[in-house]
Parts: structure tokens; sequence; C-alpha cells
């Protein structure tokens, strides 16, 4: 039987025990408090699941693999979020245009498929897929962005089964709503809710995935809203031509190739209703006044 000196000792490094785990703070069997630690981790979680690493770092490693040096492991983890990154050094080269790079996706992909590959670099490549920039850049480019979109499409069902439905990361649950921006029209919803007069779901997945204003993806927007506009009766054609200026006046640096697709789309249907509102859509956009 222990003494009461003992007893008294046990007693005080219990209490010391407790005041530094907070325990006494707290009441035991009630639930909130336990709901209070998961929130608290789950935002760690959410901190950790959607980190990225250091630009400069994914910088050096992009440069690298464009110079035909070897990457190391951390390397080849990092370069997957500054594949769309022009390396100034090279003259404005870009791994997605590089002739290794088919190689480089390649091994991501068997990694993916055998459950090997890091969930953070599967996300570093969907961040170079958004960061594509089409404006200025050569053909090859473009067909690296399309590779990576389609090594995304193959690969989501396996990172989305092994993420499973604990502790899942916003980014997951973006995609997990918006697969359509791993399709082979990415911007064909989103478009169409625009020319509807909803801005919100293109908005929405541009916050929600950090979507550049550079991106690919409203260059894509804009040319599906031109042809799913072009391809209305004369009626509706006019009446969404102030939506679709609005638009493209928003995205000057695709107003070009808007207006390019707006003239070939509107002529190639020979309907004279929609050359003419084609002239007049072209003149507000240098002229900055919405016709009436």
């Amino acid at each position: 039987m222990l003494g009461s000196d003992a007893l008294e000792t046990l007693s005080r490094r219990l209490a010391e025990s407790i005041s530094t785990m907070r325990i006494a703070e707290n009441k035991f069997g009630f639930p909130e408090y336990v709901e209070k630690q998961k929130i608290e981790a789950e935002k760690l979680f959410q901190g950790y699941a959607k980190a990225n690493p250091s630009k400069e770092d994914a910088y050096a490693a992009a440069r690298a693999f464009l110079r035909g040096q070897s990457l190391d492991s951390w390397q080849r983890d990092v370069v997957a979020t500054a594949l769309a990154e022009p390396i100034r050094e090279l003259a404005g080269a870009v791994v997605l245009s590089s002739k290794q790079f088919p190689k480089l996706l390649a091994s991501y992909e068997k990694e993916a498929m055998k459950g090997e590959l890091w969930r953070l670099t599967w996300h570093g490549l969907l961040t170079s897929y958004f960061a594509f920039d089409p404006t200025g850049r050569g053909a090859q480019n473009k067909l690296g962005c399309i590779e990576l979109r389609r090594f995304l499409g193959r690969t989501w069902p396996v990172i989305d089964r092994q993420v499973g439905d604990n502790y899942v990361p916003d980014w997951v649950c973006v995609l997990r709503r918006e697969t359509d921006v791993l399709s082979e029209q990415p911007a064909q919803k989103y478009a169409k809710a625009y020319l509807a007069g909803d801005n919100e779901p293109a908005e929405r997945i541009a916050n929600d995935l950090g979507i550049p204003q550079s991106s690919w993806f409203w260059h894509a927007l804009v040319l599906a809203a031109v042809s799913r506009s072009s391809g209305e009766n004369d009626a509706e054609f006019r009446r969404l031509i102030p939506r679709l200026i609005q638009l493209i006046q928003s995205k000057p640096a695709f107003r070009d190739d808007a207006i390019e697709k707006f003239l070939f789309d509107t002529t190639s249907v020979k309907a004279p209703l929609k050359t003419n509102a084609y002239v007049i859509s072209s003149y507000s956009l240098q002229s900055g006044r919405t016709p009436s």
C-alpha cells in the first residue's frame, strides 16, 4: 500500500501533467471539444495537402531538366510545378516543349498507376496544366499541354481512389465536382454558363484551383463562347453579341484569336445577319463601345 507522501507526489505530478496538456480547460464527454480538435487537424492537413515547393527550387529543376542534367528524386518532384515556366537563361524554353518531356510524363504515369506517385507531385502537374499561357507559344508547347491534360485525365481516377473520403484536400473536392476541366472540351460548360449570364462557375473554379488570368483556360473559354454563339439562330446570335463583347474585352490578350474565330464562324454559315453582327462586334471591340 502506498504511503501518503507517495500519493501526494503522484497527485502533484498528475496535476502538472494535466496542466501542460490543458485537459483541465476542457470537459470530458463533450463532443464539441473533439470536433474542435478535428477541425484544427483538418486545417493543418489542408495546408500540407496543397503545399507547393518554392518557385526558386522548381525553376532551378526545370532549368536543369532542359539542360539535359539528371534530376534527383526531389528535383523530379518539384519540376512538376514548373513545366510551363519559361526559362530565361534558355530563351524562354519550357519543359512542355522538350523532347524529353514525354519520357518524364511516362515515368510519372507509371508511378501513378502503381500507387507510388506523391500526391503533391500530381497536384504540381495540375498547377502546371493551368499555368500554360497559349499566347505567343509554339505548336510543340501546345501539344505538350494537351499531353499533360490527357495524362491528368488518365491518372485522376487513380488519385481520386487513393485519397478516399477522409481528410480530402480542397483541390480534390473541386476536381470531383468539376471533372470537365480534364476533358477534351474543358471550357464548354463554363462558356455556356457565361453566355447565359452566369460568371460564377468560371470564376469559382479559377479561385478554387488558382487558375491565372494568362491561362489557356480563359482562352478556351473565350473561343468556346464564340463558337457556341455563332451556332445559334440569328435572333439569339444578336442577343448574345453584347455578352460576347464583354467577355472578350475582359480577356484582351485573347481578343485577336476571338475575332479571327468570330469571322471564320460567322462567315462560314453564309448568314448575312451574322456577318453584319461580326462587323458591328469587331468595331465595338476596337472602339470599346457596345452595339445597341
